[in-house]
């Protein structure tokens, strides 16, 4: 799960553009979660003793197409994954 600083550096570039340029900011994507919310829909779901880990990994690329073209393809690999593992419930044909 990606938390509220992924992508932080991407975002705050993109939103100053977009600033400059359109006078306004509009939302593109949902927000994203905070650890601690993590840890408060657990123990309402009735979990006990929730823990939330958090890992940081910092990628530098040489430019913002790069980057954006590594994301694209993260996702396409995700699709290609569930397209691979998805199966279709099978249909009783009577003739």
């Amino acid at each position: 799960m990606f938390g509220n600083d992924t992508l932080f550096e991407l975002r705050t570039a993109l939103a100053a553009a977009e600033q400059e340029r359109e006078g306004g900011l509009s939302p593109h994507i949902s927000p994203m979660i905070q650890p601690a919310d993590c840890c408060s829909l657990l123990s309402q779901a009735g979990f006990s003793l929730t823990t939330v880990d958090t890992l940081n990994i910092e990628v530098e690329f040489s430019d913002a197409f790069k980057c954006m073209q590594h994301l694209s393809l993260m996702v396409s690999q995700k699709i290609m994954k569930c397209l691979v593992t998805l199966t279709f419930p099978r249909v009783n044909q009577t003739d």
